[in-house]
């Protein structure tokens, strides 16, 4: 014999069979199930469609705001009630819509907007240029001098904090002097290559230079470093190597310690 819960407030009752059911007054819409099986209304069970027509609508469950539940004949037409006074608002909210759209409306039926006067007069037209001056605007806009860089602007300006020259631990002829296997070092801390860099090399004896040598480096690469050999002395005791030109295209760099230096970002190159 088949078996079920009804679903109440508190959780749940049963099992009972199809004839405590009777007696229990369960109605169309009473939540019933089968051990293990899901919550389903009393409608859906085929056994049950004989029980609901002999019963009719019997009293069910009402739930009001609260932690209770009362047990009343007049929960039947409580979902009607809420469905009325839904209509209602919605009805009313639809008036207050085409009030507010007749207000805006003129009798022809077109939109009238209302705007508060201003003392202020009416800003003159703007004339459109003459050809001639739009193509100038034109040409300036699209120069290369008002495509101006400036992501990189630091860098070139602060150049010597990023690129930098040494030289290695290069030996002596004699005890007298004398330099030779000297190396000319440039390390390369931007994140661009440099295509050129040029390094002086000033030999030094009794503290004055006595002859300056140039070497050039090439496609130092970013984040790196080169060395070069530099031309040996017969005499001299140390070296002093200075960078006087530097040259890099993508970071659209040109130093030279010949020019000077004007302007927020002297050392661009377009």
């Amino acid at each position: 014999m088949i078996t079920y819960y009804i679903q109440t407030p508190g959780g749940k009752e049963g099992p009972f069979s199809i004839e405590e059911l009777r007696k229990k007054g369960v109605n169309p819409e009473t939540l019933l199930r089968t051990e293990g099986g899901r919550w389903i209304p009393a409608c859906k069970i085929e056994e049950l469609k004989s029980l609901l027509n002999e019963t009719g609508v019997p009293l069910h469950f009402k739930k009001h705001v609260g932690p209770k539940y009362v047990f009343s004949a007049d929960a039947i037409s409580e979902p009607k009630t809420r469905k009325r006074i839904t209509f209602m608002q919605c009805a009313a909210v639809v008036l207050l819509i085409l009030n507010g759209a007749l207000y805006y409306y003129k009798q022809d039926g077109k939109m009238v907007v209302h705007k508060q006067q201003s003392s202020e007069p009416a800003p003159a037209p703007v004339k459109l240029a003459s050809a001639p001056v739009k193509k100038i605007v034109q040409q300036a806009a699209e120069s290369p001098a008002s495509k101006v860089d400036t992501a990189n602007t630091h860098i070139r300006n602060r150049w010597s904090e990023f690129i930098k020259v040494s030289h290695n631990a290069f030996r002596y002829y004699s005890k007298f002097g004398g330099i030779r296997h000297l190396q000319a070092i440039v390390k390369n801390q931007t994140g661009f290559p440099l295509d050129t860099v040029k390094v002086s090399v000033r030999y030094i004896k009794r503290g004055q230079t006595f002859k300056t040598e140039y070497v050039t480096l090439y496609n130092i690469p970013e984040h790196g470093e080169l060395a070069v050999p530099a031309p040996n002395s017969k005499s001299g005791t140390s070296v002093i190597l200075d960078i006087t030109q530097i040259t890099a295209e993508k970071l659209k760099f040109h130093y030279s310690a010949d020019l000077p230096a004007e302007g927020a970002d002297p050392y661009l190159k377009m």
